[in-house]
């Protein structure tokens, strides 16, 4: 890499890492790229790498954790809405149901059609496992950290 490639470089890294912070910001860009890792990396301007290590660095967790538990989070979400498990699908970028439901069943403990129907009767929903959303610390523009409060 010359200099100039390696200025440019650090200049997309350093404006990445100030302009997507925020879970919505995240989760926009997610719906975006149809829930896949590569558009997401590409609407950043971004290499799939760059975004792997920014995840790792600033939420102590991966990148495809965070999108899996998004979409599984956004699928709950839209099902307990009443949208049906095949919309709700292929709009979270699943090209076949019976993955979807696989994948569903093994991150609630119960297939998609369960719940929605748990739904329909007024059954209590069983809680989500894991945290809705990473923790995301402001982060401090002027000095390109984020700050942590502590209590």
């Amino acid at each position: 890499m010359n200099t100039v490639q390696l200025q440019t470089h650090t200049a997309i890294s350093l404006a990445f890492t100030h302009t997507v912070v925020s879970p919505a910001s995240w989760a926009q860009l997610a719906r975006e790229a149809n829930y896949r890792p590569q558009g997401i990396a590409q609407l950043c301007c971004v290499s799939y790498r760059t975004v792997q290590r920014h995840f790792r660095k600033h939420y102590q967790t991966t990148f495809t954790e965070w999108l899996n538990q998004h979409r599984m989070d956004e699928a709950r979400r839209r099902i307990l809405t009443g949208a049906s498990m095949k919309e709700v699908c292929f709009e979270l970028g699943y090209k076949q149901p019976s993955h979807f439901t696989r994948v569903f069943k093994k991150y609630y403990g119960m297939p998609p059609s369960q719940l929605a129907t748990s739904q329909q009767r007024r059954m209590p929903v069983p809680p989500v496992k894991l945290p809705l959303t990473p923790f995301f610390p402001p982060l401090d523009h002027a000095a390109g950290i984020h700050q942590v409060s502590r209590m």
